[in-house]
């Protein structure tokens, strides 16, 4: 009876540990980003530092990707781990407190918003950085600021491998990054600031369009019934020759909201390829794949439960690998306003 589910777990758990080794190289990023955090912890604990929050990284050009989150998580994981003399703050926390106030986790900070910072989140040092590609490897610059005067406590540069995976993290841009404080009076950031974005945001509609390995995505529609969040997407194969598929590991969708909080999708389907039971509904959840014939658009629907609140503006998480390739691939879709039912 468990034959039918356990070859698609061993399909999984092969894909996961591919990925995996992809993204960290043979060894290099995982034992250079402990031996960085083990400094830090001794740095800390020296300083008589009792609370540190990771904030994200910024590319040289100084703009936010997927890879500075990645880097920050990294940090704020290790950093966690070393069961030291101090705590390290959740960054889903962080993230949620800083919205309340206007502010950004982000690495790009002047003394003044350091400080706030410091207040609000109620930590005594703050770890931030940035990263610089250097041929076939990753310049990752990490620095240690006391909130109180934002001055450098300690700082350390680390090279990771540029793996394929990693230069697509680093591709994908999230947000450009503009200051977080009013330069030139040097206080509090407006009670407005952020307006304009907000206003920005509301003014996107659907469709949103991507494109990645000659397939095109494109977000049809977000739609909020009470709790439930139902997003389709079409995706359409535009390989002048190839019939090609596309394999997607469910369990690492993810759908953010503004406040920080994140969901796995509860079903994930196609027209033609419906969960008609639990059963069904569970295996499309440990492994999906798609056949896509040229110029022939599917569209999948995902479906959210436990969507706890009306949201502003979400984005959307979807990785997946394309074809025999043994990289992975991933589409992220920003600033979707979802349609409330």
């Amino acid at each position: 009876m468990n034959r039918p589910i356990l070859k698609p777990l061993y399909i999984n758990l092969v894909f996961f540990v591919l990925i995996s080794s992809i993204i960290f190289g043979s060894n290099g990023f995982e034992s250079e980003i402990e031996k960085a955090s083990k400094s830090i912890s001794s740095i800390l604990a020296q300083s008589g530092v009792k609370n540190v929050a990771v904030v994200d990284f910024l590319e040289n050009t100084q703009r936010l990707t997927q890879f500075g989150v990645f880097l920050a998580e990294e940090f704020s994981v290790s950093l966690a781990s070393a069961r030291s003399n101090f705590l390290v703050i959740d960054r889903q926390h962080l993230g949620t407190i800083l919205r309340q106030h206007k502010l950004s986790a982000t690495g790009l900070i002047d003394p003044v918003t350091t400080k706030r910072m410091g207040k609000i989140a109620g930590v005594d040092a703050l770890i931030t950085g940035s990263y610089t590609p250097f041929g076939e490897n990753v310049r990752v610059a990490v620095k240690v600021l006391d909130v109180e005067t934002a001055n450098i406590i300690w700082a350390t540069k680390v090279s990771i491998p540029r793996t394929e995976a990693i230069k697509k993290l680093m591709d994908n841009i999230i947000e450009p990054i503009q200051s977080i404080s009013n330069t030139n009076s040097g206080g509090p950031a407006p009670d407005n600031f952020g307006k304009k974005d907000e206003d920005k945001v509301f003014s996107q509609s659907f469709p949103k369009e991507k494109k990645l390995k000659q397939f095109k995505f494109i977000l049809l529609e977000c739609n909020l019934t009470g709790q439930s969040l139902e997003c389709k997407l079409q995706i359409t194969n535009t390989h002048p020759t190839e019939d090609r598929r596309i394999f997607i590991n469910p369990l690492n969708i993810r759908i953010y909201d503004e406040s920080g909080n994140e969901y796995q999708p509860y079903t994930i389907e196609t027209q033609n390829n419906k969960s008609s039971d639990d059963y069904s509904r569970m295996m499309k959840l440990l492994f999906f794949s798609q056949e896509f014939f040229r110029s022939i658009p599917v569209t999948i629907k995902l479906v959210f439960k436990g969507v706890n609140h009306s949201p502003i503006k979400m984005k959307l998480r979807l990785p997946m690998t394309i074809g025999d390739s043994l990289s992975g691939d991933e589409i992220f879709f920003s600033d979707i306003v979802p349609i409330i039912q």
